[in-house]
């Protein structure tokens, strides 16, 4: 599908074409997604949303509740502003991106009908998609698990060709689990441009409107996450360039097996074919949920603080002071201090958390994930130090006068 006006109009160049395949893919399995910014400059390394564009899972109700809160909080004046600007700002974010996943059905509707008066009135808006180099789609909106199986040398930026050490890893818990590795062969699997590789599964209709037991996890596995609910991944196809010149996308592959060896070669980028999702098995739905139960349920008591306090309303107003104040300090962090300062910030805020009750922690945690985004640390550098912090926090509470 290239929506574009011309009926028969072709890809003409390379970027054409892998836009109009990452376009397909998320046309074809009614994705949510969200434009990305993937690009390299230098060290600086930007995996976040385009400008004006956002992921959260803001909702209105949220957003109601959450601006009711501010403005209940009795902090000053510039820290509440902050908070109801940052707060409008990743509102908009959240509703333009949905008005143009809609734009982009009706897109394909059109399409679909040849209707050439609304394929001509959003001609506009099918130039514009097809200038995207890079989307990321939002997994439990889009009825998708994803295991992302990262190389050894992720983080650190050395990158090892064929590293295949994380897919062994999923192929002994499968074995493991009484699972058979070959329906990890048989879906489609994405090759990423640091060596990894995103193994994507379906959920079948009776999900559509449920909600599944399945949790994202990052560590699910040694150097493997699984992507689920408001988790997100990169569209097959996406371009990650740097410095504007070198250009490396992540690629549907064929992945083979034999005894310990792995090999892989890149399917066909051609319009006339079709990427195939395997639907989630229910035999590997229920390992994936048995293996989670046991991490959560004790992630859960590691996240209760063990005392519970009656705070003043000027020790709530301390509290805010020094959630905006490292907010604030992590923002400032230069190049290669980044992740200590995410550890060190989130674990000052989270000390204190006894006198922020009005304050859910996952919000506290978004607003640091949004700040860590826009520093260019990807999802893997932010969740696992992110957690780790605030658990140190909840477990070494400290008091304020």
């Amino acid at each position: 599908m290239l929506l574009t006006q011309e009926k028969h109009k072709e890809p003409q160049t390379e970027r054409e074409l892998f836009n109009s395949l990452m376009l397909q893919f998320v046309s074809d399995y009614s994705c949510f997604f969200v434009p990305m910014d993937l690009t390299i400059q230098g060290n600086q390394k930007n995996k976040k949303p385009l400008k004006g564009y956002g992921w959260s899972n803001l909702t209105d109700d949220k957003y109601k509740k959450d601006r009711a809160r501010i403005l209940k909080n009795n902090t000053d004046d510039k820290t509440q502003l902050q908070e109801l600007n940052r707060l409008k700002w990743s509102y908009k974010a959240v509703n333009r991106t949905k008005q143009l996943n809609s734009i982009f059905e009706l897109l394909t509707i059109a399409q679909k009908q040849g209707n050439q008066y609304y394929l001509k009135e959003l001609n506009g808006w099918s130039r514009y998609l097809h200038n995207i180099d890079a989307l990321s789609v939002i997994a439990g909106a889009s009825n998708l698990i994803i295991f992302d199986c990262d190389t050894e040398g992720h983080n650190s930026g050395v990158i090892v060709s064929d590293d295949y050490q994380s897919v062994n890893t999923l192929k002994e818990w499968c074995i493991a689990s009484g699972i058979d590795f070959n329906i990890f062969l048989n879906t489609l699997t994405v090759r990423t441009p640091s060596g990894g590789y995103h193994f994507i599964f379906r959920y079948i209709d009776r999900f559509k409107s449920v909600d599944t037991s399945i949790k994202k996890q990052i560590g699910f596995l040694k150097s493997i996450d699984l992507i689920a609910g408001h988790n997100v991944f990169i569209a097959p196809y996406s371009a990650k360039v740097h410095n504007g010149v070198d250009v490396q996308r992540y690629l549907p592959v064929k992945l083979s097996n034999q005894g310990n060896d792995f090999s892989f070669e890149y399917l066909e980028a051609s319009t006339s074919t079709r990427l195939r999702l395997s639907v989630l098995p229910d035999k590997l739905e229920q390992a994936i949920i048995k293996k989670q139960e046991k991490p959560m349920q004790r992630l859960q008591v590691e996240n209760t603080p063990k005392q519970f306090y009656t705070s003043t309303e000027r020790q709530k107003q301390k509290a805010s002071k020094i959630l905006a104040k490292n907010l604030n300090n992590f923002s400032l962090a230069g190049n290669g201090t980044r992740h200590d300062a995410l550890l060190k910030n989130v674990r000052n805020v989270f000390m204190f958390y006894q006198y922020l009750s009005d304050y859910p922690k996952e919000y506290i945690l978004d607003m640091f994930r949004d700040k860590a985004s826009q520093l260019g640390l990807s999802s893997s550098e932010i969740e696992t130090p992110l957690r780790d912090a605030m658990k140190f926090g909840l477990s070494n509470q400290k008091t304020l006068n």
